[in-house]
């Protein structure tokens, strides 16, 4: 890790954090609780951009994406449209980069070497998600009981293994369970289901409560959060950061700026020198139940390993959440898409179909070729820091990254972040 010059906690100036989703607030939060003077700055309100409507899985033994012969996978799916991990057929020169460094990350060399990057993520992961959510809303639906990956082919029981061992290799206990034992766990298991795995490093939870939770907290610890406020611009001078600019012409003193923007990170990363290649990837979901009538009656979260589909049982609803989907930058939900989630989801669970559908949507996450987030200092920019590049797993890693990313602001130095060093990129 590059050093980095310890922020004194005692300036005037405050940590600015551009971006309100899971990573900032929980950087926030990280920052606050210790005394530091926080600002966030969110252009539209917390938590509704790749935060609001994801899985609400926390899955800190899950794989990356670069599993090898994964790109292949990827090459395919410009013909198949449903396909979990799908790439538009229009592909731009930006996407074909990234996509050739990503080609060159799939192999099981790189896979565990994203282990042993993300290992002091991934172990406290389950505990941080316990402490924060101790004292959350109701309407968070928490859930400490862990998921199951259930597999249908013999093709998916490969897949479920493969990712059972990658879990164990992090210090986790992932259980085999045949389908004898499936059906015991859910009942709402169909006969169609071979066997799964039992991860109880495993949390569930209302993404959007807990990003809600989070902001919460920190504001009780002297965070200000403030929303509708886009930010144009870092301000440098002599190499060091002194604030940002935003939309409105408003200049903001900082001595600190932590970069969280997500799938929107590029263009101020680039301005300040160190483009970062974050490719923003298209996730759905589907919620059935809630309002309009019962939920189907699914009792346990769990993963449908053929179809890469989550299912998380929530307050009053089932959420059925999944697909990779590389086509831009853009909102556009792909009705198709969306609809394969429930009918993968009734080929593994019973009272799917015809379950009122109460929510749909579609969010963007920020994904790098290696499969690791970039989390650390800007080079050539002192005082500047970013956190993106979580992909899928934001929610899993977000108060494990705020924690790692206040050591080093406050302290100048954080071993967990050996690996993640944005300027492995330039």
């Amino acid at each position: 890790m590059i050093p980095v010059r310890p922020n004194d906690a005692r300036e005037s100036a405050p940590v600015v954090i551009v971006g309100g989703g899971v990573i900032g607030v929980c950087c926030a939060f990280a920052l606050a609780r210790r005394g530091t003077p926080v600002l966030v700055l969110e252009r539209d309100e917390i938590g509704g951009a790749a935060s609001f409507g994801n899985a609400g899985t926390v899955s800190p033994g899950h794989a990356p994406i670069n599993a090898p012969g994964r790109w292949r996978e990827l090459v395919r799916s410009m013909i198949d449209p449903l396909s979990p991990l799908y790439i538009s057929p229009r592909v731009t020169p930006g996407l074909a980069r990234w996509l050739w460094a990503f080609a060159r990350h799939c192999n099981a060399a790189h896979v565990e070497h994203c282990r042993d990057v993300m290992a002091p993520f991934a172990r406290p992961s389950p505990d941080l998600h316990d402490e924060i959510a101790a004292d959350g809303p109701p309407g968070l639906g928490y859930r400490a009981d862990g998921y199951v990956e259930v597999f249908r082919t013999s093709a998916g029981r490969e897949m479920a293994t493969h990712e059972a061992d990658y879990a164990r290799r992090l210090g986790f206990s992932p259980r085999a369970l045949d389908a004898r034992e499936l059906a015991a766990l859910e009942p709402s298991m169909t006969d169609s289901v071979l066997g799964g795995y039992q991860h109880d490093e495993g949390r569930t939870m209302d993404p959007f409560r807990f990003v809600e939770h989070v902001a919460d907290l920190a504001e009780r610890h002297g965070a200000v959060v403030r929303v509708g406020v886009e930010v144009d611009e870092v301000l440098i001078r002599q190499g060091r950061a002194v604030g940002v600019r935003t939309a409105t012409g408003e200049r903001i003193e900082a001595a600190t700026v932590v970069l969280a923007t997500g799938a929107y990170s590029p263009d101020l990363y680039r301005r300040l020198g160190c483009p970062l290649p974050i490719q923003p990837a298209k996730g759905y979901h589907v919620d059935l139940g809630g309002a309009e009538g019962a939920a189907p009656d699914v009792g346990h979260p769990c993963l449908l390993v053929e179809r890469a589909v989550f299912c998380t049982p929530l307050p009053d609803r089932l959420r059925l959440a999944g697909t990779l989907e590389f086509s831009g930058l853009n909102h556009d939900l792909r009705r198709p898409r969306l609809e394969q989630l429930t009918r993968s989801a009734a080929d593994y669970l019973s009272g799917i179909n015809g379950a009122p559908v109460t929510s749909e949507w579609c969010g963007l996450r920020p994904c790098t070729p290696d499969g690791l987030p970039a989390v650390g200092p800007l080079p050539g920019s002192e005082g500047v820091f970013a956190a993106t590049g979580h992909a899928m797993l934001g929610l899993t890693f977000g108060p494990a990254t705020g924690e790692a990313l206040a050591d080093l602001i406050l302290t100048g130095r954080s071993d967990s972040l050996a690996g993640l060093d944005p300027a492995r990129f330039r």
